[in-house]
Parts: C-alpha cells; structure tokens; sequence
C-alpha cells in the first residue's frame, strides 16, 4: 500500500476525497502560480494522489516582461521556486516559454495561460486540469461580471466542474480562510504577487476596499453574500442547461448559435444567448454594450457576412453564427 494511502487525511482533503474519490482520471494537471491557493492546491493533490490513484502533473506559467521591475522578478522567482518545490515532491512541472511582448489586460493573461494549458494537456493526454480559484475569487467574477451589465449571466459565475474531464474547481466552495488555515497548518511556503495589493485594479480593489469595509460592517456578510449568489447561480445553471439545448448546436468543427432559433427570442433572450456563447468559448470580460452592438450586426438581411466587436470574429454562414476567432 502507498504510504500517502496511510496518512490521516486533514479536514480540507477529507472533504475533497470523499466528494471526488471515484471521479478522478489516471493523471489530472495543476495550474500552479507560486501563490497561497495554488501553493495549497499542489500540497493538497499531492498528498491525495495516491488515494485517488491519480498522478498529478504541474503547470506554471511565467507572464513574461513587465513595465514594473519587481514584477519581472516576482515572475522569474515564482518559476524558481515552483521548480524547486516539484522537484522536492518528485512531481512533474512543465513551464512556459515567456511570451515576446508585455501582455496588459487580464484577459491577455488568461489566454496566454490556457492556450499553454491546452498544449500540455494535449501533449500528455492529460484530461483534467485543476485551478485553485476559491469562494472569494468566484464572489469577485461575480460582482465585477454584474458590474460591468452582464446580468443573470453574470451572475453564474465560474463553474466548479467535475475531475474527469476539462476544467476542475475543488476550491471553490472553500474560503480563502480555509485555505490560509490549511497553510499556516503545514507549514506551507508561498509567494506573494505584489500586484495585489495595487488597486488600480478593479479586483484588487473588490478584494482590499469593498469587501473589507462590508465585512467590517457587518460581520459574515461576505459568505452570506457568496452563499446567496451561489443559490442564484444553482438555480440559473439548470434553467440554462434547456435554454442552451434550444439555441446552440454542436458540430465537428465546434459549437455554434443556430440562427433560426436566435432571430426566434425576444430582444432580451438574444443577449442572454450571445452572452452564454461567448463565455462557452471562454470569453469573460464583455460588457452589455458589446452585446447590444453584437445583438444590430446580426439584426442582417445579408446570408454571410462577418464582423468584429470587441477583439471577437463573429461569422454568419446561412443559418449558424460562429464566433470564429480571438483576436
């Protein structure tokens, strides 16, 4: 018998093995940063591995240059240190090249994480990739997603997943309390981005300004807030699933909006279906002026046509709408 198999298991990774113990794929990727969460989550799999007879292989990506120094050397200490922590685990980690210009926006780093991401899981045949986003990062998708007029789309935030395949979230329902807990417990090592703290960014001020004046003012408002908005989302999520059945279609060169059907829904029901479509291509950031915009250009009698809104590539052809390219 493994001799993970014998430990006693800590109340963090209790919960997650007995939820998921017989979900698990013969090998599952970490995305890992160098930070608290993802520092928890590698210690975390790396521990259960052996009970969920599961490798566990990890992924860092390096964000490249900076326009601010200690940026840069934040980067390249965090590549470092993950080696040398893989290496002490005798864990797998696979890096990123650096990529050639400074990337700025958020969703610039997103795309650049996940395409590398996708490589590696293509390349090993790995089926599941697991992120450390927790109860307070999904309350932050939230209120900035409704901030910014993404409505009930918004509001369903970032999905837990499940670990056989695609993307896994097994944090998500824990706190960040729980997760410091957790390290101050075993000792954990981790590093701090000192991006957080600037809050020129519109998360970081969520995080450092409203959400700790709003729990000063009313103590557990903040879980009370995530647990309100998580029944919400339950409930969006399952009216969502018939909604998509009757709107979006599938075939082998992907998923598509079956235009027949979309010039069916009233005015408010269009801007639901454009904004589920693009998040099931994993575009987050939009606003509802974007999706206004998006709603008029296929308000066409043209039969093919194509256009772009917010750095997208919307394509018509006869009866399907693709979204097809990022750019």
């Amino acid at each position: 018998m493994n001799s993970e198999t014998k430990t006693s298991l800590d109340r963090l990774e209790m919960e997650i093995y007995q939820k998921w113990k017989s979900q698990f794929p013969e090998k599952v990727l970490l995305a890992v940063s160098g930070g608290l969460d993802s520092c928890v989550l590698l210690e975390v799999f790396s521990h259960l591995q052996g009970r969920l007879n599961t490798e566990v292989v990890l992924a860092h990506v390096h964000h490249g240059p900076s326009d601010t120094p200690l940026q840069v050397e934040y980067r390249d200490r965090c590549q470092e240190f993950l080696k040398k922590r893989a290496e002490e685990k005798s864990l797998t980690l696979f890096c990123s090249e650096k990529p050639r210009k400074t990337l700025q926006s958020e969703e610039e780093f997103r795309d650049f994480r996940y395409a590398f991401f996708r490589q590696i899981q293509e390349r090993e045949r790995i089926p599941c990739l697991l992120l450390a986003h927790h109860q307070e990062d999904q309350l932050e998708t939230q209120m900035m997603a409704l901030l910014r007029g993404a409505g009930e789309v918004g509001l369903q935030g970032m999905s837990e997943g499940s670990p056989r395949v695609g993307v896994f979230r097994p944090f998500l329902r824990h706190s960040r309390e729980e997760l410091e807990r957790y390290a101050r417990k075993k000792g954990i090592d981790y590093l701090e981005d000192p991006s957080n703290s600037e809050v020129t960014y519109f998360r970081n001020w969520l995080r450092n300004h409203w959400f700790v004046d709003l729990e000063k003012h009313k103590k557990g408002s903040l879980q009370a807030l995530a647990r309100s908005l998580g029944d919400i989302s339950g409930l969006l999520n399952r009216e969502r699933s018939t909604f998509e059945a009757q709107v979006f279609a599938e075939k082998s060169g992907g998923s598509y909006i079956d235009l027949p059907s979309y010039l069916g829904l009233s005015s408010r029901e269009q801007l639901r279906a454009l904004a589920l479509f693009l998040k099931k291509h994993q575009v987050h950031e939009f606003t509802r002026s974007q999706l206004v915009e998006i709603q008029k250009r296929l308000d066409s009698e043209q039969k093919e046509h194509s256009f772009k809104v917010g750095g997208h590539l919307w394509k018509i052809q006869s009866t399907e709408i693709h979204l097809e390219s990022c750019l």
